[in-house]
């Protein structure tokens, strides 16, 4: 794996009071070493991840949150998107209205850095998913996104996309066309092998570049 990242205590999984997180040197330090081996394994610099994982409930966002927190403190200007409209966590993580967000950009409806959230963290904003409109993970594919995309670029130094499960949902398989290449979140005893296989199969045959996978909640194994 990319790396291999702790079980958080309950009172670090929430990114609104971040020092109960930043302040322990032995959370902090494996999504440093993780970010580390993420810049050495692209080709390029290090400017738009992907995060996806196989199916529901491996910690992927919590994953995204404490990743972009690391590179902040690193002094990264970072923001992340959470596409997933199916069930959106950075609000929650970060307690941050989700009124307005990414569907509301999307639809004309505010402008990209109007809807951009500053968070706890210093050089951390978050985009949250907003109130999901009919059809709102379609736009996902379209110009308005790739343009979303392409200014959020010019406005910090790394941008992370959360989004939702490759088995479940074809966002991810999108999304992944726009980044560095895609990194899949494995949690022991959430995912089994025929799970990850399938959503390794899908993103090969859709000629889409997986960076690896990153071991979230390290107690255990995953199952047969």
């Amino acid at each position: 794996p990319l790396g291999e990242l702790p079980a958080l205590p309950l009172n670090t999984r929430y990114l609104w009071q971040p020092d109960s997180f930043l302040n322990q040197a032995s959370l902090v330090e494996p999504y440093r070493k993780l970010l580390k081996t993420l810049e050495f394994r692209t080709p390029t610099p290090l400017n738009l991840l992907v995060f996806s994982s196989a199916v529901a409930g491996e910690g992927r966002s919590t994953v995204v949150a404490h990743l972009a927190a690391v590179a902040a403190i690193l002094n990264h200007q970072t923001l992340i998107i959470d596409t997933d409209f199916h069930n959106p966590q950075q609000e929650q993580i970060f307690n941050l209205p989700h009124s307005t967000g990414l569907a509301d950009v999307l639809h004309h409806k505010l402008s990209l850095q109007a809807a951009i959230q500053a968070t706890e963290v210093e050089n951390l904003s978050v985009l949250v998913a907003g109130e999901s409109l009919l059809r709102s993970s379609l736009l996902l594919e379209t110009p308005e996104f790739k343009a979303l995309l392409t200014q959020a670029l010019e406005m910090f130094d790394l941008v992370i996309l959360d989004t939702p499960p490759v088995n479940a949902y074809s966002d991810a398989l999108t999304l992944s066309q726009s980044g560095d290449g895609m990194v899949l979140v494995v949690c022991p005893g959430v995912s089994n092998r025929k799970e990850l296989l399938r959503a390794s199969n899908e993103l090969h045959k859709n000629g889409i570049s997986l960076i690896g996978f990153v071991t979230n909640n390290t107690k255990g194994s995953i199952s047969n």
